[in-house]
């Protein structure tokens, strides 16, 4: 049976997409399970973030302290000065990162093939229903 949607059809006509977002999608839960370990929460890269994020941050603490948004204040004054320490990304972070455009390709593909296996049981009952 042919799938209504082009996603899924280009999904398993193409193997070489189909076998990306199969592969994303492990790497993704090794990743996440390796970060649950401390040995791997060390930071690969480190960095800081670029001064104008600090600035828009701090611009936004100030903002929200004139307003009335007092409770958002303190959350973005932190930000801001979480954005002037040194930035630490484990090596399994960044490579969960690189893994979640496939992931998010597959669960889309997943519930795309469960509404159309969902809609094509329906259409067979009622046409058995008739």
């Amino acid at each position: 049976m042919r799938s209504r949607s082009w996603l899924v059809r280009t999904y398993y006509q193409n193997r070489m997409f189909m076998g990306f977002c199969c592969i994303a999608c492990e790497v993704l839960y090794l990743s996440l399970y390796l970060l649950s370990f401390p040995a791997f929460q060390q930071p690969a890269v480190s960095g800081r973030l670029p001064p104008a994020v600090g600035a828009a941050l701090s611009a936004a603490a100030q903002r929200a302290a004139g307003r009335d948004l007092t409770a958002a204040a303190p959350l973005l004054a932190w930000a801001a000065a979480a954005a002037a320490r040194p930035v630490g990304v484990p090596a399994a972070a960044l490579v969960a990162a690189a893994a979640v455009p496939g992931f998010a390709i597959k669960q889309v593909c997943n519930w795309v093939q469960l509404q159309n296996a969902m809609q094509t049981l329906v259409d067979l009952d009622v046409k058995r229903l008739r």
